[in-house]
């Protein structure tokens, strides 16, 4: 999600993969896939900015994180599938 500011002076996070464009009519308008709108105080090429920023950390995130361990029990839970309840 990227942080903007409404008009009003109100600070919103909006998720950035419902954006579908970004027009500047003077001020400017980021129109959603939903069909729902916002005007920001903030310049068409600085929400470019700010969606390429988050896509880069959320990407970076994903390269560096490990995989997780396989585990040899059950979806879900720690124990393995031939263990016994007592």
């Amino acid at each position: 999600m990227i942080e903007l500011t409404q008009l009003d002076g109100t600070p919103f996070s909006l998720n950035n993969d419902l954006i579908e464009i970004v027009v500047n009519i003077p001020e400017t308008k980021i129109l959603l896939t939903s069909g729902k709108y916002y005007l920001v105080e903030q310049s068409r090429s600085e929400v470019t900015r700010l969606v390429a920023e988050y896509e880069r950390l959320v990407f970076r995130h994903e390269v560096s994180s490990p995989e997780p361990e396989a585990s040899s029990g059950a979806p879900g839970t720690n124990v393995p599938e031939n263990a016994t309840a007592s």
